[in-house]
C-alpha cells in the first residue's frame, strides 16, 4: 500500500467494503463526507460567512454521535456498515470538527474545543481498549 493509497483509505485490503473504488482507487466512505464538510465549513467561517451558531453544543457535541456510534459498533462487533451511511455521519462529523477548531483557532483556550477534543479522544481510546481485550 502506497502513501497515496494510505491517504484516500486507511483501510487493509479485507477491509475495502469500507471504501468506494474508483476505477481501481479505494476512498475511505467516512472520511469521503468528513474532510469535505470539515474544510467547507472552516473556510466559510474563516471568511465569515458563517458566523455564531446558535445550537453550538449541538453541532459540536451531537453532531459526531452517530459516526462514533456507527464506527464503535463495527469495531466492537464487527457488525457490518453501509457506506452511504458512513459518508453521511462522516460529513456530521466534519462539521462538529470544523466548528471546533475554528473556535480553537480563535482562541486556543476554548473552553467548547477542549470538551469536544477530549471527550472524542476519551471514547476512542476506550473503544481501542475494549476491541483489543475482545480480540485478544
Amino acid at each position: 500500500m502506497g502513501v497515496v493509497d494510505f491517504l484516500l483509505a486507511h483501510h487493509r485490503p479485507d477491509e475495502y467494503d469500507r471504501c468506494y473504488s474508483l476505477g481501481g482507487v479505494h476512498l475511505c466512505a467516512r472520511c469521503a463526507g468528513l474532510y469535505p464538510a470539515l474544510a467547507l465549513l472552516l473556510a466559510l467561517q474563516l471568511q465569515g460567512v458563517v458566523g455564531a451558531i446558535r445550537a453550538e453544543w449541538a453541532v459540536l457535541y451531537l453532531l459526531p454521535m452517530p459516526a462514533i456510534f456507527s464506527w464503535a459498533r463495527r469495531r466492537l462487533t464487527g457488525a457490518a456498515g453501509s457506506n452511504p451511511v458512513s459518508t453521511v455521519t462522516g460529513a456530521l462529523l466534519g462539521v462538529a470538527l470544523g466548528r471546533g477548531i475554528f473556535l480553537y483557532l480563535r482562541d486556543h483556550g476554548s473552553v467548547a474545543f477542549w470538551v469536544q477534543a477530549v471527550a472524542l479522544v476519551v471514547v476512542v481510546l476506550t473503544v481501542e481498549i475494549l476491541a483489543r481485550l475482545k480480540n485478544r
